[in-house]
């Protein structure tokens, strides 16, 4: 496994293009158990793609793994809060 892997979330992560992400998140967590999330620049998430974050969240949690923020965008964090999933994803 590698040090780290990278995701950098698009500006829409909704359940049209989950797929994608998905599979970007299944790639990552074969490599490696620390996940760093580009998220700046996410202007809209549905349930959809918050549900896929606190999944991913609990994969690398039960891996011993590390999850990194890099700069979450404010529309994610008050979808995670209007979710009341903030804390869970650690944001």
């Amino acid at each position: 496994m590698t040090d780290k892997a990278v995701i950098n979330l698009d500006r829409t992560i909704t359940l049209t293009n989950l797929e994608v992400v998905y599979t970007q998140f299944v790639a990552a967590l074969d490599t490696s158990s620390t996940i760093e999330i580009n998220a700046k620049a996410v202007d809209k998430i549905d349930t959809a793609g918050i549900q896929l974050l606190c999944l991913v969240r609990k994969e690398i949690d039960s891996q011993v793994g590390e999850v990194y923020w890099v700069e979450p965008s404010d529309s994610l964090i008050r979808s995670a809060e209007l979710l009341g999933v903030k804390e869970e994803l650690h944001l």
